[in-house]
């Protein structure tokens, strides 16, 4: 019975894309209400009338509201994570390029996405998205361990690496969160070039004699 549920089609769609559709409704439902007035006071009803679904397929993907923020933070990190990649392996091979090209992907795409950036900005107040924040701290620190690595003639295995590249990511994080709320007052190729530059400064610390 299983299979022939999940292979049932309507108007041509298979029964596991509608659901996977719905889910991304929801999602985009749930930035775009972020976007208007923030993480906290988003509801299943509100989600549910912006996605124009019943509550009945909001149940369907997330037990809960928080499963619905970890999986518009999930998103969030996928589509940084994405276009930092691309912006990486357009950049010159020289690890100066290589950090500012990443950090210039990451400002633009929070500052032409109210939703996504607001969602980034409020992640430290909520519970249910802090272990994705620190997951994903490590996660950046160990792609710019790899450029440091490659690029900034840094040891694979030296010892400092891992404490000197979450240093950097979560402190240029948490800059980024402050100039979203207006308490850097900075113009964005500042944040940028000073990114960059603190990298190669930190490999140079690192680097092999």
């Amino acid at each position: 019975m299983g299979g022939m549920e999940s292979s049932r089609r309507y108007a041509g769609v298979a029964a596991a894309d509608r659901r996977t559709e719905r889910r991304q409704r929801l999602i985009d439902a749930g930035f775009d209400l972020v976007a208007e007035q923030g993480l906290a006071g988003m509801t299943v009803t509100q989600v549910c009338a912006t996605a124009g679904l019943t509550e009945r397929y909001f149940y369907e993907s997330f037990r809960r509201l928080d499963d619905l923020r970890a999986a518009m933070y999930d998103a969030l990190i996928t589509e940084l994570r994405g276009t930092g990649l691309e912006a990486i392996d357009r950049a010159e091979p020289d690890l100066y390029a290589k950090c500012r090209a990443a950090t210039d992907a990451l400002c633009h795409t929070l500052t032409t996405a109210t939703g996504r950036a607001r969602l980034y900005f409020e992640a430290n107040g909520s519970p249910a998205l802090l272990e994705r924040r620190d997951e994903s701290i490590i996660e950046f620190a160990g792609l710019l361990a790899e450029q440091m690595i490659r690029y900034g003639d840094v040891a694979e295995g030296h010892p400092r690496l891992r404490l000197q590249t979450v240093m950097i990511v979560g402190g240029v994080a948490e800059a980024v969160r402050q100039w979203l709320a207006g308490g850097l007052a900075v113009e964005p190729a500042e944040l940028i070039d000073t990114t960059a530059a603190l990298c190669v400064q930190i490999a140079g610390s690192l680097r092999i004699a």
